[in-house]
């Protein structure tokens, strides 16, 4: 009877066997790939992780960035009655990047103190220096 279905067109016949064959070897494929897939899932938790402790020092650094711009704010608007639209555009252009700069310095070296773990003495200093509202415990 086998041999008579194999001629039917549109018709295709397998024995157990054959599959049992594709399942174990199915199977295998499956959990040979289950080291990468462990690796996979440790990289993302590691990242995820990190990038956790990197926004828990974001409300302070906004906070430091905040700070420091309403200092150049108020500094711009004392020195800068004077003169005219283009020079205080160029004033402004001016402090802010250096703003930018000076913000990113700390930035910088939290990351990295993050990446350590060691980023809660950092804060603690930046809050302390900057008179920095501390963020209450989530």
């Amino acid at each position: 009877m086998d041999s008579e279905l194999k001629t039917l067109a549109g018709t295709y016949v397998y024995n157990i066997d054959n599959i049992r064959n594709r399942t174990n070897e199915a199977l295998e494929k499956r959990l040979a790939a289950i080291p990468q897939i462990h690796r996979i899932i440790a990289e993302a938790a590691a990242e995820f992780e990190s990038w956790t402790r990197e926004m828990a020092m974001s409300p302070a650094l906004q906070q430091f960035k905040n700070t420091l711009e309403q200092i150049r704010q108020q500094e711009i608007a004392r020195y800068t009655k004077k003169l005219g639209a283009a020079e205080k555009e160029m004033v402004e252009a001016i402090t802010s990047n250096i703003l930018n700069k000076i913000v990113k310095m700390p930035a910088l070296e939290l990351k990295a103190a993050c990446q350590r773990g060691e980023a809660e003495a950092l804060l603690g200093s930046l809050t302390m220096l900057f008179d920095l509202e501390k963020e209450p415990a989530r």
